[in-house]
C-alpha cells in the first residue's frame, strides 16, 4: 500500500511502487507517454489529494524522456486554477464539467483534449479534423446523459 498522498514517504513509494514500474514497462520497448494531469474537482479534499498526485506525475517528464505531461488543470480549471463547471468560451459562457463535479462536458473535453492532440500531431505528424471539435459526439444519442451538461 503506499499510503496518503502528502503523508511522510508517500512520495518515495508512490514513484518506487507506482509510477515508476508502470512507465518502464509501458516505455521499455519504444512506447511514449502522454500523461495528462487531473485538473481540480468540485470536492475540496479530493483536489488537495490531485494536486500531490500531478506533482508526481509531472516530476516523469524529468526522469524519462518519453513520458511528456500536460498539466490538465490548465485547461478546464478557473483562472485562479481551482474547480469551477462554466468557464469563458468562444461564444460565451460554456459549461466544461458535468453537474457531479468531477466528470467533462463536450466543452471540457475539447478543452483538454486539444493540448493532447497537439503534442499528438507535433511528434507523430498525425492530422487532426479540422471539424473534430463540432462533430455529433457533442449532442445526443452520442453525448451520453446530456442532461449532466446543462446549459451554463
Amino acid at each position: 500500500r503506499l499510503g496518503t498522498p502528502g503523508a511522510e514517504q508517500w512520495r518515495a513509494r508512490y514513484d518506487a511502487a507506482g509510477l515508476d514500474p508502470v512507465v518502464e514497462l509501458v516505455t521499455s520497448q519504444g512506447a511514449e507517454v502522454i500523461w495528462v494531469g487531473m485538473p481540480a474537482v468540485e470536492e475540496p479534499d479530493s483536489t488537495l489529494v490531485l494536486v500531490e498526485l500531478n506533482s508526481a506525475d509531472e516530476d516523469l517528464e524529468d526522469r524519462f524522456p518519453g513520458v511528456r505531461y500536460v498539466p490538465g488543470g490548465e485547461y478546464v480549471s478557473s483562472p485562479e486554477g481551482g474547480y469551477t463547471d462554466v468557464l469563458e468560451g468562444p461564444d460565451g459562457p460554456e459549461r466544461v464539467r458535468r453537474v457531479d463535479g468531477l466528470h467533462l462536458c463536450p466543452g471540457g473535453a475539447v478543452r483538454l483534449a486539444q493540448p493532447v492532440l497537439d503534442l499528438i500531431e507535433a511528434r507523430w505528424a498525425v492530422p487532426v479534423a479540422e471539424d473534430w471539435t463540432t462533430g455529433e459526439w457533442r449532442e445526443p444519442p452520442l453525448l451520453q446523459e446530456p442532461e449532466e451538461c446543462p446549459a451554463p
